[in-house]
């Protein structure tokens, strides 16, 4: 999603489509589309794990995109098979601290906003209830 999105199979051929399965995939490709494609191509990219031996044994992975104007951004945070909890904060990197963000949580859809400073002070709580789960976080800039 935060690189060149690929859909090679959604289901099998011979099988009915689920349609809240497809549901999801309309729903990532307009995300991916309309939202993200615009600036992946300048973009500037944040590892926001710690090592990954560290992060293995914390059980999370998460990674910033970042437009040139960091006007916009997205984030993700993944869960691995280690996961030992639920609630992560994440401090993303790219972000003007001097602006205000529209951000909007993926999964669920909400949506608030935050200062620049505040997000890179506290950081941002996610809730990924459980392992090899993720999670898809959007900022723009208002």
């Amino acid at each position: 999603m935060l690189g060149h999105m690929s859909l090679n199979v959604i289901s099998p051929m011979t099988a009915e489509i689920n349609p809240g399965a497809m549901d999801f995939v309309k729903h990532s490709v307009s995300v991916y589309k309309d939202f993200i494609r615009p600036f992946i191509p300048s973009s500037s990219v944040y590892h926001l794990n710690p090592e990954w031996d560290k992060a293995y044994n914390n059980g999370w992975s998460a990674l910033e995109i970042v437009s040139d104007d960091r006007g916009r951004a997205a984030m993700t945070i993944s869960t691995l098979t280690a996961a030992a909890k639920d609630e992560y904060r994440i401090y993303p990197k790219g972000l003007d601290r001097s602006a205000t963000y529209r951000i909007t949580i993926d999964n669920t859809g909400d949506a608030f906003t935050m200062a620049g400073n505040e997000i890179e002070n506290i950081g941002l709580r996610l809730v990924i209830p459980s392992s090899l789960m993720s999670e898809l976080v959007l900022f723009e800039r208002i």
